[in-house]
């Protein structure tokens, strides 16, 4: 996972023709969450939270189960900044189940940014 800021400086200091520098940051925390229902939904009676997040199969009526990676609490003060002196970054993988409820609570707290669902 990479998340880009942009130095950020006084709007007195700014210059028009200079470039803006991008700060690459890395989050050494993913926590991959496969969600833990038996909820049977219709095809054409999915909640509207859930049609980001359902892979649907139109012509068999089925659907894959949902994996959700919860950046919900990666803090900014966890991510290391990646530049040049930078030998390795550190990884955690976390494997967790997660009810849909909580998930649907998480996606919905969150800003787009941070709420990455893959169906």
């Amino acid at each position: 996972m990479q998340h880009d800021a942009t130095l950020e400086q006084g709007s007195a200091g700014l210059e028009k023709d200079k470039p803006v520098e991008i700060i690459s940051f890395w989050s050494p925390n993913v926590t991959i969450s496969v969600i833990n229902d038996q909820t049977v939904f219709s095809v054409n009676a999915i909640p509207p939270q859930l049609t980001p997040v359902l892979n649907v199969s139109t012509d068999r009526g089925t659907y894959n189960p949902i994996i959700y990676f919860n950046e919900f609490w990666d803090l900014s003060d966890d991510f290391v900044m990646i530049n040049e002196t930078t030998p390795r970054l550190p990884l955690t993988l976390t494997f967790q189940p997660l009810s849909l409820m909580r998930m649907l609570i998480m996606v919905q707290v969150c800003s787009p940014e941070c709420a990455a669902i893959r169906g």
